[in-house]
């Protein structure tokens, strides 16, 4: 029993605390009250009379607080692993082209279903969390990471380019 009140069943309970496993109850404060009603709750014989309810009611103020450890952990460090992995790629050789686009894509998959999955255990809220702008800015270093493949693979097949027009001219004057 919980405050007075009784879930029906194991099932019930499971199910209305499922997602409280990773908070701690602080502080619970709970008071009787009165609430006053002069509705005539849609009598038109009432519309012009004085009519005042009187409705017991029962206030309670329950202080809550996530255990902060666990959440991060959980959520953050697959995003630092991946963090870890795409900065790695950074450092492949130009031969591995497809490999470095490939890893760096396929994080960023995961990196959107991993924020999906921890969005998913938050209140929705009409602002953006901490959390998110650190998904944002990994999703930004996977995008650098594509773009600056493709511009050092472009640098690559321009030099190489350039280098083969001039061996050609340098071996073959008349080719150019």
């Amino acid at each position: 029993i919980w405050l007075g009140l009784q879930p029906r069943g194991d099932d019930a309970r499971a199910s209305a605390f499922r997602n409280l496993e990773s908070w701690s109850l602080k502080d619970i404060r709970y008071f009787q009250d009165s609430l006053r009603s002069t509705s005539t709750r849609g009598d038109p014989a009432a519309f012009k009379a004085v009519n005042e309810t009187l409705y017991s009611a029962v206030n309670v103020s329950a202080v809550v607080q996530r255990r902060t450890s666990t959440f991060l952990l959980k959520s953050l460090l697959p995003l630092v692993l991946l963090i870890l992995v795409v900065y790695v790629t950074l450092f492949f050789p130009a031969s591995l082209l497809s490999q470095r686009l490939s890893v760096a894509i396929s994080a960023l998959l995961a990196g959107a279903v991993l924020l999906n999955a921890i969005n998913n255990q938050l209140v929705d809220v009409g602002y953006t969390t901490a959390i998110e702008y650190g998904f944002y800015v990994f999703f930004g270093l996977c995008l650098f990471c594509t773009i600056a493949t493709l511009i050092a693979e472009a640098v690559v097949l321009a030099f190489f380019a350039c280098v083969t027009v001039q061996a050609v001219r340098k071996f073959h004057p008349s080719a150019a």
